[in-house]
């Protein structure tokens, strides 16, 4: 049974600035399995756009290469410098996990042939039915740098204090004993003085705050500026760094992570294979319950008539018309669990194949069918519209002997709603499947375009 995966898609994140938006750009990236694949951002590209590269993604088993698709996502503008506002952080580039492992998609649309009708029994008519980033949250910002005042004081204005008075001489008339000098007086200050003090301490202070505000206060912000743009492109450079490092070892962490699921899947489908087959073989090397060659009428009561027929000691299932599907039973059978094997030869037509757990009186049956070229499907019919069987499952069988006039031995395995599909004796396929739980076996002929003609000899059944 194929099985495998329908997405082997890589998916990443790719931060850009919005230059580089407006302006487009191209990026080169390293992928996991070693190879560098350039991407082309065009000019004008939006936030969530995505770029996909074709045949750049993982690769499945058969060959298959996936995609390599890239979610833009674009960075915040950066501030002026000098500015009080913070620059974002830049955005983690990231992979999502891959994805689940589901059935390989059946090809449509498909042919379903249609049951008989029950004007014209075994004989209808085919039909066709086509079935139905995250971004980080910013630092804290930068202190806010303000402008640090200084206080400047002026001296107290200086005292000046001139000689005051002069000696008193008493008349000369009398004699009198010599006057002793007296302490000088302090002179009062002007008034024109004090106001040339006031003025020059106001130059003093003007000139101090001029020289803070025109030479120092500039000379810090330069300063700080500088340091803070830096400090800017020193984290984009570790921050683009970082991302790269982190997408890669993401991307080369998810294709390990696949190789092994990929390796264990592999493993567990191997080994189911080998215990189906295991199985089917053993079961065979035991007498089985039913075993007919096919070549006379007997006890199990296959349909006999112009088109279900005996001849030259095999069972044939033949008509002259075309685009139909013939089917023939063998009316006192009734099995569950069990394995079905017969001989056919396909002389005419395009198909050939058998017909199990089938209730004939209402179309109801799994067909199971194979060309000449080896392809195959298994339907299951629910009633007489050939529209509503179901395709189950189909492929092409490796061990089949292609051509008309070629011997091959088709069987099916049947356990509750497993259905193994061998081709001479070798396992090809499997289905899960309830529509049907016991019934009858039979043989088809569909001609297709031409009318068929299929041989069959040797019918076995092992009960399970």
């Amino acid at each position: 049974m194929a099985a495998g995966q329908d997405n082997y898609n890589l998916r990443a994140t790719l931060a850009i600035s919005q230059e580089e938006a407006w302006n487009g750009t191209s990026r080169v990236l390293s992928l996991p399995n070693g190879r560098a694949v350039t991407v082309v951002v065009p000019a004008g590209t939006r936030a969530g756009q995505e770029i996909r590269l074709d045949g750049q993604g993982l690769t499945r088993p058969d060959g298959y290469t996936g995609a390599l698709i890239l979610t833009i996502t674009i960075l915040a503008a950066k501030p002026p410098i000098g500015t009080s506002q913070v620059e974002d952080a830049m955005p983690t580039l990231s992979t999502p996990p891959p994805n689940a492992l589901p059935r390989t998609e059946r090809a449509a649309p498909y042919t379903y042939p249609t049951p008989p009708s029950a004007s014209q029994p075994g004989i209808a008519h085919n039909e066709t039915y086509t079935p139905s980033s995250p971004i980080t949250p910013p630092p804290p910002p930068p202190p806010l740098y303000s402008d640090q005042g200084v206080t400047l004081q002026a001296t107290s204005p200086y005292a000046q204090t001139p000689p005051y008075g002069q000696p008193y001489s008493p008349p000369p008339s009398a004699p009198a004993p010599a006057p002793q000098p007296k302490a000088p007086r302090p002179q009062p200050r002007s008034r024109l003085a004090t106001i040339i003090i006031a003025v020059i301490a106001l130059l003093v202070i003007i000139g101090g705050i001029g020289l803070y505000s025109g030479v120092y206060l500039p000379a810090q912000r330069q300063a700080q500026a500088t340091a803070t743009a830096v400090a800017q492109v020193t984290g984009t450079a570790n921050t683009q760094a970082t991302a790269t490092g982190q997408v890669v070892a993401t991307q080369q962490a998810f294709i390990n992570a696949t190789a092994t699921t990929q390796a264990q899947l592999n493993q567990q489908a191997t080994a189911t294979v080998t215990a189906r087959q295991t199985l089917y073989t053993q079961t065979i090397s035991a007498t089985p319950t039913l075993n007919d060659s096919l070549s006379t009428p007997d006890t199990y009561n296959w349909d006999t008539g112009s088109n279900c027929f005996y001849n030259s000691g095999a069972y044939h299932v033949k008509t002259s018309q075309t685009q139909i599907v013939l089917y023939c039973v063998a009316n006192n059978t009734n099995y569950s669990n069990f394995i079905y094997r017969v001989q056919m030869t396909i002389v005419s037509g395009t198909y050939g194949g058998i017909i199990f757990r089938a209730d004939s009186q209402n179309s109801r049956f799994y067909l199971f069918r194979i060309a000449q070229d080896g392809s195959y499907t298994l339907y299951a019919y629910v009633d007489s519209t050939g529209s509503h069987a179901k395709n189950l499952t189909s492929g092409t069988a490796s061990s089949f002997h292609n051509g008309f006039n070629q011997s091959n031995q088709i069987a099916v395995l049947v356990r509750n709603k497993e259905i193994d599909l061998y081709v001479n004796d070798t396992y090809i396929d499997s289905i899960s499947d309830a529509t049907l739980q016991s019934g009858q076996i039979g043989v088809v002929a569909d001609g297709n375009a031409t009318a068929p003609e299929v041989v069959y000899s040797n019918a076995q059944v092992w009960k399970i």
